[in-house]
């Protein structure tokens, strides 16, 4: 589990709330 900038929303949402939530939702989308 790499935080990898792949996306300016992933970016904020790691950086942000920094939770396997919504980045699994967003690499699932």
């Amino acid at each position: 589990m790499s935080e990898q900038p792949i996306s300016p929303t992933v970016q904020l949402n790691t950086r942000g709330l920094r939770c396997p939530e919504p980045v699994m939702m967003l690499h699932q989308a």
